[in-house]
């Protein structure tokens, strides 16, 4: 049954949480005796967020009134009112100004406020499996294109070279830790990925960010094909932390594949080598075939039921009670756990607004914006994970369409009533 006082808590809740946070956490330069306030432009930015428009789009929205507030139509002297609303480049001065550090910091430290409070409520007493993963957000305009602008355009320098996409062969990357035990998984540390970066440097500080917030010890890393790397597996025995990885398919796996996983179920190919010479890492490379996990009813995402095999790197091994076939088995299952992060990037992308900015600054925050209000989505879910409301609402969780409609609602309110102070 509907409840509207259940929806009116978390509506409140919703923007109390995430204006309140974003409030306190960041700065800007504002000048004197500034006509819009840090508030209004942080509604602006969230409402691009949510709804996934350009930031001149969300302003030409606002500005118009083109939205029907409270349920009535806004009269001609309402539309005027609505009207007052700061225009882009205002908008994008107050977060191109800072320096991408700073943005960094004050938006780590405003995801870390979700993160405490989880440890006061116990969510890590345990070790927790974490998951790595990189995130790309690709970059369009060719290189020597930007140059020639006159604006600014300092983007362009933090960009790398990555797998092509739509015919787009850099991207601003990004690497996060999420952990993926429970119903409570946020994401809980991000780092942007340089030119130049050796990546097992952000890999490392992530893993021993994520343990300092937490108070906790990860028990074991999951990741995809691009943490199967020499670097990054001697890094994993360096610092005594499991792996489980997607293997990358050379043409030494495919070998393997030919010549040893005919007419069998698995194969576990004990001390794999990955490298050569003095640059090479060891592991136990599992092999199994996907119609096995179809027979035993384990879920699996429809690219990988596509495939004939699916390959794992990791340091596990049977244990003396476990046979090699329900290790092979407990192995994918364990590594599905990592789904999440790539529904969480997905779901993260739909809280992050596209961009024309030359600013790296400006690129940069919606990136980390989205990370924080898709915490908030966890962590609204699992604050109302044992209401009745909520089950007989939404059995299934509140989904991020609701949350980022009633965010939506919320600045419009917001502009509502600063465009009313203004007009008298």
């Amino acid at each position: 049954m509907y409840s509207p006082t259940f929806i009116n808590e978390l509506y409140e809740k919703v923007y109390l949480k995430c204006s309140g946070r974003l409030r306190t956490g960041i700065t800007m330069d504002l000048g004197r005796a500034p006509k819009y306030s840090k508030n209004s432009t942080i509604d602006i930015y969230v409402y691009a967020a949510v709804n996934n428009i350009f930031l001149k789009s969300a302003i030409d929205q606002l500005s118009a009134g083109k939205i029907i507030l409270n349920g009535e139509r806004n009269s001609k002297r309402e539309l005027k009112k609505v009207s007052d609303i700061q225009s882009l480049d205002t908008v994008l001065s107050r977060i191109e100004g800072k320096e991408p550090n700073e943005i960094l910091k004050e938006m780590q430290h405003v995801n870390d406020e979700i993160i405490k409070k989880a440890v006061k409520e116990g969510e890590f007493e345990k070790g927790f499996d974490a998951s790595l993963d990189s995130h790309n957000v690709y970059r369009y305009t060719k290189i020597k294109d930007s140059m020639k602008r006159k604006r600014k355009c300092d983007d362009i320098q933090k960009v790398v070279g990555t797998k092509p996409k739509n015919g787009c062969y850099y991207a601003h990357q990004y690497m996060t830790i999420k952990a993926v035990n429970g119903d409570f998984n946020p994401t809980l540390d991000t780092t942007p990925v340089l030119p130049f970066t050796n990546r097992v440097k952000p890999e490392w500080g992530l893993i021993h960010n994520a343990e300092r917030k937490t108070k906790a010890e990860i028990d074991c890393l999951l990741g995809d094909g691009d943490l199967d790397n020499v670097d990054t597996i001697n890094m994993c025995y360096g610092e005594n932390k499991h792996f489980i990885f997607r293997a990358d398919r050379d043409a030494k796996v495919q070998k393997i594949i030919r010549e040893k996983c005919s007419g069998i179920w698995y194969h576990i190919e004990y001390g794999y080598t990955k490298g050569e010479g003095n640059h090479k890492a060891q592991y136990n490379l599992v092999i199994i075939d996907v119609n096995l996990l179809k027979m035993y009813n384990v879920e699996m995402p429809l690219m990988d039921k596509k495939e004939k095999y699916l390959v794992y790197a990791t340091d596990l091994a049977p244990r003396r009670d476990e046979s090699d076939m329900d290790f092979c088995i407990s192995l994918v299952k364990r590594h599905k756990k990592r789904w999440g992060i790539e529904t969480g990037y997905r779901d993260k992308i739909e809280f992050r607004a596209p961009t024309h900015a030359l600013s790296y600054s400006v690129r940069l925050f919606f990136f980390l914006l989205s990370v924080i209000l898709y915490n908030l989505w966890v962590e609204v879910n699992h604050e109302t994970k044992d209401l009745p409301e909520r089950h007989e609402m939404y059995p299934d969780g509140i989904s991020k369409y609701l949350i980022g409609f009633l965010l939506m609602l919320a600045v419009l309110t917001s502009a509502h009533h600063f465009s009313k102070a203004h007009m008298g």
